[in-house]
């Protein structure tokens, strides 16, 4: 009974995060639209919840499997691929034509965007005046917010081309903050240690050294998916390793760095703190 009133918490908590993130008003028009953005697959895991699932989550697990989104903007917009191959495209900056049917988007035609480096490097360059609040959790169970800033969204939605831009700036002190959670947003296994080794040394009792932690733990916890602070499906907020992170982050690394790789996670998400796996969630 437990377990499926807390299958049943997670669920509405899921539903809720994806509502914040994906109403995107109806659409009456036909015209042509052109967008440009991160192509994501819905983290759901729909075998294995369907029949134990709120009603309310059929929208974001459809009969036939998980919907493709468009994270563009601010906005997670649905896709119906008309029998493109979206798979290519996985994580990737793309833009999509086509038209609006309700509040999907009926694809026409999909190109991959490319991205120069020296539009990357502006954003981070603009991190430094557009100040960022940070993340915060206002319940328990937990539920995340974070507040991205207008280059912080640009960053994430340019996808694994950041990657090493951002890793060229995590000294940065000024801004070493949104560089972790940014890093955990575009990152693999490749930024692992370099995170970990970004973080404060405990005791971090100043405001700025526990921001710092705090945005490494959500930024690893989002690219590894394991327990080393919190449950990384959701549930109560309790911090597992609260007196010196930095270390645990090592010693968990030090067990798995020889095997993890992010490829072979991706298959086995269902986050309701971090949802669509390398992007967060965007009240």
């Amino acid at each position: 009974m437990k377990s499926h009133l807390l299958l049943l918490t997670l669920t509405t908590l899921l539903t809720s995060a994806f509502a914040q993130i994906a109403e995107v008003s109806p659409r009456t028009h036909a015209s042509p639209v052109s967008l440009t953005g991160l192509l994501l697959l819905n983290d759901w895991k729909c075998n294995q919840f369907r029949e134990t699932a709120a009603r309310s989550s059929g929208d974001l697990c459809p009969i036939g499997g998980v919907r493709w989104k468009l994270y563009s903007g601010t906005e997670l917009y649905p896709l119906r691929e008309n029998s493109i191959d979206l798979q290519q495209f996985e994580r990737t900056r793309v833009t999509i034509t086509g038209t609006f049917a309700g509040k999907s988007l009926v694809i026409d035609r999909v190109m991959a965007a490319e991205i120069s480096d020296n539009e990357i490097q502006s954003w981070v360059q603009q991190l430094q005046v557009n100040r960022w609040e940070g993340p915060h959790n206002f319940t328990n169970p937990t539920h995340w917010f974070f507040s991205f800033t207008p280059p912080m969204l640009n960053i994430l939605q340019s996808g694994a081309a950041a990657r090493e831009i951002l890793l060229e700036h995590i000294g940065d002190h000024e801004i070493k903050d949104q560089i972790l959670i940014l890093l955990g947003g575009v990152g693999d296994e490749s930024v692992i240690e370099p995170i970990i080794q970004a973080m404060a040394d405990s005791p971090a009792h100043s405001p700025d050294s526990k921001q710092i932690n705090l945005a490494a733990n959500l930024a690893l916890t989002n690219i590894t998916q394991a327990e080393v602070i919190w449950h990384h499906g959701g549930g109560m907020n309790v911090d597992r390793c609260p007196g010196d992170p930095k270390s645990c982050w090592y010693a968990w690394w030090i067990q798995n760095r020889d095997k993890f790789k992010v490829a072979d996670e991706k298959e086995n998400r269902n986050y309701s703190n971090y949802p669509n796996y390398g992007i967060y969630q965007q009240p």
